[in-house]
C-alpha cells in the first residue's frame, strides 16, 4: 500500500506555489503526513556582481543572511494563512544557497516520501530567469516528485482579451473626437483627394481607438495598479512605413515619465525564394505585422542586486509583457496580417518570446532549441549577459559563438500555421537542434564580471 507520510513542499512565495502548496496540504490530510515547507534564499548571480559588486559585498555578511531568513519566515506566516493548513502538521525550513542544490540536499537529508513543486515561478520570464529548478529536481532526486503546472499565464490572458475583442467594433476603434477632426478637416483642404490613411495607426487606429483598447484590455488599469496615472498617449504617423505610438504617466511627455514605447510597420516575408516550392516548402508570401521597436518600463524603480538588468534595459520592466503581445497579436488580426513578427535583439528576448513565436527559419529555430536545452540549468540573466560579451561557445569545436537574431513569427491565417507545422520545417528544426551543442564559458563570463569590479563599473 502507498504510504505517504513526510511531503518536502519548497516554496518561493509565488502564485504556482500556493497552488502546488493547496496539492501539498491535500494530500498531507488524506495520508495523515507531516509537511516540509522548504523556501531557499537564491544566491546572487554573476549579473548582480556585474552591476552591484560594490553593494553585494555589503550585503553578504552573517548578520544580512539572518535578516533575510527572518523576513522570509514572515512571508510564511502570510502566505500559510491564505492557504487551507488548518489541522495538517507542518514546518517551515529556510535555506540560503542555490535552490536546486537545497532542496536536494533537504531531500537527501530529511527523506521525505513525496517532494511536491510547482512547474514554474510568476511567470515565465521569471522561470527562465530563476532557472529550471523544479526539472533539475525531477532528474537528480531519487523520491518521487509531483509537479503542478497551471494553466499558463498567456492562455489565461489570450482567453480574457478574445472576449473583449469579439465586444469591440471597427467604430469604437476608429472614433474621432472633435479635436481629431479639426485638424483631419484641415487635412482635406490641404489635399482634396481625402483623408489621409496614415492619420490612423497601422491605417485602422484612431487615437481614441488607442486609448479605448488600452482601458478595455485593461492596459492601463495594470498601470494604475503600479501606481501610475494620468495617462498620456502620443501617436506618431508622420512616417508612412513606421507608426509609432508611446504611452506616458504623470500628465508629462518626457523620457522619465515614458512608460510605453511601440513601433511597428506592416511587411511581407515569404516561405519559398522567388515565390517558388522547393526544399519540402509550399510557395507563399505572407503579410506581417512587424514590431520594429518594443520597450516596457518602469523609470520609478531602480535595478537591484536579486533582479538585474538585461542586456538592452535601461530600467525594470513593467510586469505586462504577456498583455502587451496579446494586444498585439489582435492588432495584427485586427488589420488582417497572416501573422505578427519580432526581431530579438538579445537571447534573452527570443528566449521569452518562443513561448509563442517560432523563428522563420527552422535552422535558426533548431539553434535556439538547442540553447535553450544547453543552458536552461541556468539563470537567464548571467546567459544573456554572457553570450553579450562573447562567452558563448560551440561545445564541439569550442569556437566563439555570435547570437544572431532573425524573424521569430506568431502565424495567425491557416497558410502560415500550416508552414510552421509542416512536417519539413518540424525535421529541420529538431535535426538542427540534435546536431547542435553549445556551452558557456563561465570562467571567460567570470573574468569579465571581476575585470568590472577591478575597473569599478
Amino acid at each position: 500500500m502507498l504510504h505517504i507520510g513526510k511531503i518536502l513542499a519548497p516554496v518561493d512565495f509565488s502564485e504556482v506555489s500556493a497552488l502546488s502548496s493547496q496539492y501539498a496540504l491535500e494530500l498531507a490530510r488524506i495520508f495523515q503526513a507531516e509537511i516540509l515547507f522548504l523556501h531557499v534564499i537564491p544566491e546572487l548571480s554573476l549579473a548582480a556582481r556585474l552591476f552591484f559588486h560594490q553593494r553585494v559585498r555589503t550585503e553578504e555578511g552573517p548578520e544580512i543572511v539572518d535578516e533575510e531568513k527572518r523576513k522570509a519566515h514572515a512571508r510564511f506566516d502570510v502566505f500559510l494563512d491564505n492557504l487551507p493548513a488548518q489541522g495538517i502538521q507542518y514546518k517551515c525550513l529556510v535555506e540560503k544557497g542555490e535552490p536546486f542544490l537545497k532542496i536536494l540536499q533537504a531531500a537527501e537529508s530529511l527523506k521525505p516520501d513525496l517532494v511536491v513543486q510547482g512547474l514554474h515561478g510568476t511567470t515565465g520570464l521569471e522561470r527562465a530567469i530563476l532557472g529550471g529548478t523544479a526539472e533539475r529536481v525531477i532528474r537528480h532526486t531519487q523520491c518521487p516528485v509531483l509537479t503542478v503546472k497551471p494553466h499558463g499565464k498567456m492562455e489565461k490572458v489570450e482567453k480574457r482579451f478574445r472576449r473583449v475583442y469579439r465586444k469591440l467594433s471597427a467604430l469604437d476603434l476608429q472614433r474621432i473626437s472633435d479635436e481629431n477632426q479639426a485638424v483631419i478637416d484641415e487635412d482635406l483642404l490641404r489635399d482634396p483627394m481625402g483623408i489621409k490613411k496614415s492619420a490612423l495607426f497601422l491605417n485602422y487606429y484612431s487615437p481614441e481607438g488607442l486609448v479605448t483598447a488600452l482601458e478595455e484590455y485593461g492596459i492601463y488599469d495594470l498601470l494604475k495598479k503600479k501606481g501610475f496615472d494620468d495617462f498620456v498617449l502620443s501617436v506618431k504617423v508622420d512616417d508612412v512605413y513606421r507608426h509609432c505610438a508611446r504611452v506616458y504617466w504623470g500628465g508629462v511627455e518626457d523620457p522619465s515619465h515614458l512608460l510605453i514605447e511601440l513601433i511597428l510597420r506592416e511587411g511581407t516575408i515569404r516561405s519559398a525564394r522567388d515565390g517558388k516550392a522547393q526544399d519540402g516548402f509550399a510557395a507563399g508570401q505572407h503579410s506581417l505585422l512587424i514590431i520594429e521597436w518594443l520597450c516596457l518600463q518602469n523609470p520609478s524603480v531602480c535595478f537591484s542586486p536579486d533582479r538585474p538588468p538585461l542586456p538592452g534595459q535601461t530600467h525594470p520592466g513593467l510586469g505586462i509583457g504577456y498583455e502587451i503581445l496579446g494586444l498585439l497579436i489582435l492588432m495584427a488580426k485586427r488589420t488582417r496580417k497572416d501573422g505578427l513578427l519580432n526581431r530579438p535583439q538579445f537571447y534573452h528576448n527570443a528566449r521569452v518570446y518562443h513561448e509563442r513565436f517560432k523563428f522563420f527559419d527552422p535552422v535558426r529555430e533548431g539553434r535556439l532549441l538547442a540553447l535553450m536545452r544547453d543552458t536552461g540549468d541556468d539563470p537567464l540573466t548571467d546567459v544573456s549577459w554572457a553570450i553579450h560579451h562573447g562567452c558563448l561557445r560551440d561545445a564541439s569545436a569550442g569556437e566563439k559563438v555570435v547570437w544572431e537574431g532573425g524573424e521569430q513569427t506568431y502565424p495567425l491565417s491557416p497558410k502560415l500555421q500550416d508552414y510552421f507545422a509542416s512536417r519539413r520545417y518540424r525535421d529541420i528544426a529538431w535535426e538542427t537542434a540534435a546536431n547542435t551543442r553549445y556551452r558557456i564559458d563561465w570562467e571567460k563570463f567570470a573574468e569579465c564580471v571581476q575585470e568590472n569590479e577591478t575597473r569599478g563599473g
